[in-house]
């Protein structure tokens, strides 16, 4: 099978981005899994399939981030305050890992814009993971 050099960046690219981003959202939920006795869960995030230069493919790229951060890091009845504290730092510590990870500025302005989070919050968050 021949595979141009461009596409191969882009598979090995993607592959990358998804196996970093499991990671990171795995990282992500260690302090609540401390403290539930849970085994660390992962979620897959792909994105091969879209184009990152349009609006539109960094819109979906983010939902299935956001979805996966959630799903991770196990959000829980929003009763449970202290649950729901943990919870909220592990998806944004999993969203700003991850959207370090994909390095596309669309994707950082729309985080950005989304959370209301300051370019300064960002840049710790990114250092801290």
């Amino acid at each position: 099978m021949n595979i141009t050099k461009a596409a191969a960046t882009k598979a090995a690219r993607a592959t990358l981005t998804t196996l970093a981003v499991a990671s990171i959202c795995m990282l992500g939920s260690v302090a609540q899994a401390s403290d539930s006795g849970d085994s660390f869960a992962q979620n897959t995030v792909s994105y091969g399939d879209l184009n990152l230069t349009d609006m539109r493919g960094v819109q979906v790229l983010y939902s299935r981030l956001s979805s996966a951060a959630k799903t991770v890091c196990d959000m829980p009845d929003s009763r449970e305050l202290e649950r729901t504290v943990v919870a909220k730092r592990c998806v944004e510590h999993a969203m700003v890992q991850a959207i370090t990870t994909v390095n596309n500025p669309l994707l950082t302005s729309l985080y950005l814009a989304k959370t209301g989070t300051t370019e300064r919050r960002f840049a710790t968050v990114a250092r801290i993971g």
